[in-house]
């Protein structure tokens, strides 16, 4: 009988999005940087929670949780396949850094960037956050994400 193909949603369980948006945007722009590296059908439900910044100032957190594994994924491939090779090589050179020892894949992205449509690493504050939770433990799963942006389309294990 043939072996079965490993699909991407057999290993991504889940994604926690949480994103800050200060006073000086708009949620509304916010919510739509973090639609952009979502798919298009998906109708994302933030929660929200408003804090005061160290100087007053109020601060919204933004949070959304994809349950389904196949969109998980699928933001998963988009992230992989959007990436300049810069960016892409820097991630693959670090990537057991990313990931913990439950096998969540940490990521962060370029909040500007992804309201422009396009998918960069962060590096400062002004981010999207990003947890992946892998069904691997911490080695199967760097293999995996290996496997994955090294492709930038399927990511099946080998």
């Amino acid at each position: 009988m043939p072996e079965r193909r490993v699909e991407p949603s057999d290993r991504v369980s889940s994604l926690s999005i949480e994103v800050f948006c200060h006073a000086t945007e708009s949620v509304d722009k916010v919510k739509s940087a973090v639609q952009n590296i979502l798919p298009r059908d998906f109708k994302a439900e933030f929660k929200s929670e408003t804090l005061t910044g160290h100087h007053g100032n109020p601060i919204t957190i933004l949070r959304l949780r994809v349950r389904d594994p196949k969109v998980a994924a699928l933001v998963l491939k988009k992230i992989a396949e959007n990436l300049t090779d810069f960016d892409r090589d820097f991630l693959l050179s670090r990537i057991d850094l990313h990931v913990d020892s439950t096998g969540s894949f940490y990521m962060r992205l370029d909040k500007q960037e992804a309201f422009k449509g396009k998918i960069t690493l962060g590096l400062g504050d002004d981010i999207i956050k990003l947890k992946f939770n892998i069904r691997l433990k911490k080695g199967d799963a760097i293999e995996f994400l290996r496997s994955v942006f090294e492709s930038g389309v399927n990511g099946n294990l080998r």
